[in-house]
């Protein structure tokens, strides 16, 4: 008998060790899933946050380059609209000498007032003929006279008044024109 109880006394203490590896069988694997989940989930939260990072960072890098895209398409609309006013300028100052006095004549009658003097370019003495103020005079009734002075632009003429100056050079009235129609211009260059 003592050997049944001996028996039986190992047995129990099998099957409690038994129950007890498997006891801590399953609290070991279900620390291992709960380690394993939180894993997983650090990771996923880590990878979302780096995915959110770059997709930033790359959103940045694609509005940094439609800006500069857009910068360049609008230099290049502005250097086209410059090379137009240009061109305007050159066709003015290359006219024939008839059709260039003709265009200063215009100039002269539309803003000139009694006792202006008429500054020309330098660039402009030798296209104008002796007596082209005073044949002008007859023809409008005004009282002008040349100016012994003459202005650096390339073109056109400037009004010296008694009360102030009328700038009628190429360039000053190319910029007015510029102020005025560059909107319009561009809008007909580029289809806008």
């Amino acid at each position: 008998m003592s050997q049944n109880i001996s028996e039986k006394l190992i047995n129990n203490a099998k099957e409690y060790a038994k129950n007890i590896i498997e006891v801590a069988d399953k609290g070991q694997a279900a620390i291992l899933r709960d380690f394993e989940n939180e894993l997983n989930n650090s990771a996923q939260k880590y990878f979302e946050k780096e995915i959110l990072e770059n997709k930033k960072i790359l959103d940045q890098n694609q509005t940094m380059s439609k800006i500069k895209i857009s910068n360049a398409i609008l230099k290049i609309k502005q250097d086209l609209v410059d090379r137009v006013f240009n061109e305007a300028k050159k066709s003015i100052l290359a006219l024939a000498d008839k059709a260039y006095l003709d265009f200063l004549e215009k100039l002269i009658v539309k803003y000139a007032e009694n006792d202006d003097a008429v500054v020309f370019a330098k660039y402009d003495i030798k296209r104008i003929p002796k007596g082209f103020i005073d044949t002008l005079n007859l023809k409008s009734k005004l009282k002008l006279h040349v100016s012994e002075k003459t202005h650096d632009n390339e073109g056109g003429i400037i009004l010296e008044g008694k009360s102030y100056d009328k700038n009628l050079t190429i360039d000053a009235l190319i910029n007015l024109i510029r102020f005025e129609k560059q909107t319009d211009i561009a809008r007909i260059l580029f289809n806008e």
